[in-house]
């Protein structure tokens, strides 16, 4: 196995799940993954001026391309000052891979200037948090994180990167990509039972639910005129140019719903 250190390992897994883009806002914390994006023209780091622009960036292209967002930020003072940002995209269940430098694990019991302990910080917001203390806990934890991530109900996941991990090297395979299909399968039946039954059925789904699409190939292919998304959603589950694009569920003789799995912490 070559020798790798633990930035570019990091980088190459980002790669291998299909990332282009990281957006941030770096600090001193940062510097080991600025120095291996260098020799990464593949992945493009978009700066930001400002912790809340780097969000916005990450949630909308998120929400946009249905890949992962990266977000990198600069230790507490950061990630706090993202927080009201990503409160939003907590609640939009945007998967979003957000990840923080750390001050080295070997002076962290002296409490360096910025440090503090960013994993329970995030706890209250994400679906799975992790600190990796080696370069194959880092491996391990950024493909885990991705999969939380992108896996419905989708949602944030953290990962706080200790410096002395990034500039660490050691002998490793960085693996290969898993990649995630939705299943659209368990939902057909319930469609084609609906469709004979009821000349004019609706479907009802979350945001979450219908940010992979389950249902919406079957819709299109059957042309039902009735579809809609529940009133309280943070935004309607269906794209512009849906012929039958709802605006807010009224009360229905038969309905479907898709999409209302529940994790912990969801609303």
């Amino acid at each position: 196995m070559p020798v790798i250190t633990g930035r570019h390992a990091f980088l190459e897994v980002l790669h291998q799940e299909g990332v282009e883009y990281i957006f941030g806002n770096p600090g001193t914390t940062e510097l080991p993954l600025m120095d291996a994006l260098v020799d990464r023209p593949d992945l493009k780091y978009i700066l930001a001026l400002q912790e809340s622009a780097a969000v916005g960036m990450a949630d909308g292209y998120a929400q946009a391309s249905g890949k992962v967002g990266v977000l990198n930020l600069h230790v507490s003072p950061g990630l706090g000052n993202a927080l009201g940002v990503l409160y939003d995209s907590w609640r939009m269940k945007t998967p979003l891979l957000v990840t923080a430098g750390q001050q080295d694990q070997r002076y962290q019991l002296s409490e360096p200037v910025l440090w503090s302990e960013l994993i329970p910080l995030m706890r209250m917001y994400a679906k799975w948090t992790w600190e990796p203390r080696n370069i194959k806990d880092l491996v391990t934890a950024t493909r885990r994180a991705i999969k939380v991530a992108m896996t419905p109900p989708t949602g944030m996941v953290f990962l706080s990167l200790p410096m002395d991990v990034l500039y660490g090297e050691g002998r490793l395979n960085c693996g290969r990509r898993r990649q995630l299909r939705p299943d659209c399968a368990p939902i057909e039946p319930p469609l084609r039972a609906l469709r004979r039954s009821y000349s004019r059925p609706s479907i009802r789904s979350s945001s979450s639910g219908m940010m992979w699409g389950l249902p919406m190939r079957s819709w299109k292919r059957r042309r039902s005129p009735s579809s809609w998304g529940h009133a309280s959603s943070r935004y309607l589950p269906w794209p512009d140019g849906f012929p039958f694009r709802p605006s807010a569920l009224p009360g229905h003789p038969r309905a479907l719903a898709a999409g209302r799995t529940r994790h912990p912490g969801s609303s």
